[in-house]
């Protein structure tokens, strides 16, 4: 690919959120963004920190540049770049190439290793609870000290996600921490999130999942346990949008008291209860009551359902439609 790129003037190849290197020739060098330092000539290799950098580069510069590949490169980078009349490629297979008679256009891959090492540390249970707050509310400015306190975490993992966030362009530049494409994010957390990341207990209960669900609201009020519906039976309080035959909810505590309560049955196949024993407290972040019963936080409704088969998908977005709005 290498010598096939030196072929054409003003190539340019761009490493994920990196900082800025030059090669020229045989030498390379880093530089501090300082564009005016940039020489582009035939056979050279650019690698900017990101495919926005390179987008932003001064006019003169950008007169010489005709395409940029990366690793990934998403849907709003690939608009911002053909909007600069850039050609771009990537190692999913989307592309833009338009070079005198050759034309070529595709669209729509995604990441062929979605959760690159990058971006785990984002979404590991104690980096996410961070998460979860600034999407709670994603037009809140959040001081780091507030933000740590409020998210249950250390002002240094606080400090570890801001600059993350910032690097990956989810965030801006300023003292606090503030979300500028809580979409964007949104997305990306679901490519790297499945509800079967969690530990999922499945039995069979005779009585039906709204009968269940009361049921165990009634028994979290007496056994003062912790408990959030997710899945469609959360969904179906906030913004039903289709049936459901199984009853799904978070749930910590004792096993037994659970037991004697509902009284369901181990079922491997054919369950219609769906207990999820979650790995962090996180979790239950922004549960709300409706009717007297908890719901999960509708972002973690949308992030248990948009990667079901079973119509999830469809009632996800009904989620993020009437209630997140990003």
């Amino acid at each position: 690919m290498k010598s096939l790129l030196q072929r054409i003037d003003g190539c340019l190849l761009i490493s994920d959120f990196g900082k800025i290197v030059c090669q020229t020739r045989r030498d390379s060098r880093k530089t501090n963004h300082d564009h005016r330092r940039v020489q582009i000539a035939r056979g050279t290799t650019i690698c900017p920190g990101s495919c926005r950098t390179a987008a932003r580069v001064p006019s003169e510069l950008s007169r010489r540049i005709s395409h940029g590949g990366a690793p990934f490169i998403t849907e709003s980078t690939a608009e911002l770049l053909n909007a600069k009349r850039v050609g771009y490629f990537d190692l999913a297979g989307n592309a833009l190439i338009d070079s005198g008679p050759i034309f070529v256009r595709v669209t729509g891959n995604t990441r062929r290793n979605p959760v690159q090492r990058k971006l785990k540390f984002l979404f590991r249970p104690r980096s996410a609870r961070i998460l979860r707050v600034l999407l709670y509310d994603a037009k809140k400015r959040w001081h780091l000290r507030d933000l740590a306190t409020e998210a249950g975490v250390s002002i240094g993992l606080v400090s570890k996600v801001k600059k993350k966030l910032i690097e990956l362009e989810f965030a801006d530049r300023s003292r606090d921490v503030s979300i500028t494409k809580p979409g964007e994010l949104l997305n990306e957390w679901k490519r790297n999130y499945s509800y079967s990341d969690n530990k999922i207990d499945l039995y069979y209960s005779a009585v039906s999942p709204a009968e269940l669900e009361k049921l165990l609201a009634d028994a979290a009020k007496s056994q003062r346990f912790r408990f959030a519906l997710t899945m469609f039976s959360g969904a179906s309080r906030v913004a039903p949008f289709v049936r459901y035959n199984f009853a799904s909810f978070y749930y910590s505590g004792s096993g037994d008291e659970l037991a004697a309560e509902l009284q369901p049955k181990p079922a491997p196949s054919g369950a219609n209860v769906w207990i999820f024993i979650p790995g962090d407290d996180g979790i239950y972040y922004g549960a709300q009551n409706v009717g007297d019963v908890a719901v999960a936080s509708n972002v973690q409704l949308y992030l248990d359902l948009i990667n079901f088969k079973g119509r999830g998908e469809e009632q996800a977005a009904a989620i993020r439609q009437q209630l997140l709005g990003y």
